[in-house]
């Protein structure tokens, strides 16, 4: 049987991650088989005398709890891949809660095809309050929910709140994008994440991308992701994500790129809000969808006057190496 650390960055008190870690203590996985890494990203709270804590290490359970000062999500990652004992690693947000196999099922393909370097799990919802009816209008992937059905299968893309990769190949493709950075004024660094890194696994033909329906993860959606104001500030962030994407690639005429895409996505934010307003008086619907897909349009202008303004900004998308 093979061995996997299970990764868990977080950037709250311990509690936040207590049911994930309660759920992990009831895996089918022996306990001598996983690790679990928790690593704290600038939380300001010093976690690793809690009693919590203790009391799992006391029943035997192989934990430990690291800092990363460095804020993003990326850098948490890559501080409790240095941690990791095991070459297969499975990240979970700390707001999941795994299924009793979840750890043996990721660990399957690994073991029946040597091609597989990544493998992500089915991700369903737990809500605290019965969702609205227009949750229904937008992409299961915008609370980062996955469902691609009941047959194992390669795929393209796995979600970052349960997503295992080879530990060797991780290092080899250089890491995570930049991701989930919380203070307002770094807003503007966010990249693609683990969408980065599962191009860049692509790219080079590192091996296979496998979707296995059995890994269930339960993502607990609370209330102030049921909103739409949750939703508008989710596509905000997805417009920084595509100009990440988009600008790293550009290194010629950047005033003229700049200026065009401000003038082109400034005009659809404007549009896309004029016609939220007027919808909202005969159709609810499309009124909620242009309100919130306008967001989306106002991070995209404004991403390249940022980007043109800011020299070190300039200097970080285009950085390849995201370990260092």
């Amino acid at each position: 049987m093979s061995n996997i650390s299970v990764i868990i960055p977080t950037c709250y008190p311990l509690n936040k991650s207590k049911n994930l870690i309660l759920s992990l203590m009831s895996q089918s996985l022996s306990k001598d088989n996983f690790e679990i890494i928790v690593v704290d990203n600038n939380s300001c709270i010093e976690i690793n005398q809690d009693p919590f804590l203790q009391e799992f290490r006391n029943k035997g359970f192989n934990m430990k709890y690291v800092k990363e000062n460095k804020e993003g999500l990326h850098n948490a990652r890559h501080k409790g891949v240095a941690e990791a004992s095991n070459d297969i690693i499975l990240f979970l947000d700390d707001d999941i809660i795994a299924e009793r196999d979840l750890l043996s099922e990721i660990l399957k393909p690994y073991q029946d095809d040597l091609e597989v370097v990544c493998v992500g799990g089915k991700v369903l919802p737990k809500w605290e309050v019965v969702p609205p009816d227009w949750i229904n209008y937008f992409p299961l992937y915008y609370l980062s929910l996955l469902d691609k059905g009941d047959e194992l299968k390669e795929i393209a893309v796995v979600h970052g709140c349960n997503f295992s990769i080879k530990k060797s190949i991780l290092l080899e493709l250089k890491g995570f994008n930049p991701d989930g950075f919380l203070s307002k004024d770094k807003q503007w660094l966010r990249g693609d994440g683990e969408i980065g890194l599962l191009k860049k696994i692509i790219k080079s033909r590192a091996g296979k991308i496998i979707y296995n329906p059995k890994a269930i993860a339960y993502h607990f959606i609370p209330k102030d992701k049921t909103t739409i104001k949750y939703y508008e500030e989710r596509l905000f962030r997805e417009g920084i994500e595509r100009s990440f994407c988009f600008y790293r690639k550009k290194s010629h005429f950047l005033v003229l790129i700049c200026c065009f895409r401000f003038g082109y996505f400034g005009f659809l934010y404007i549009f896309f809000m004029v016609c939220g307003f007027l919808f909202k008086f005969f159709n609810q619907k499309y009124s909620i969808k242009f309100r919130v897909y306008a967001s989306r349009f106002q991070s995209l202008c404004l991403y390249g006057i940022h980007l043109y303004l800011n020299r070190e900004m300039r200097e970080f998308i285009r950085r390849d190496n995201w370990l260092m």
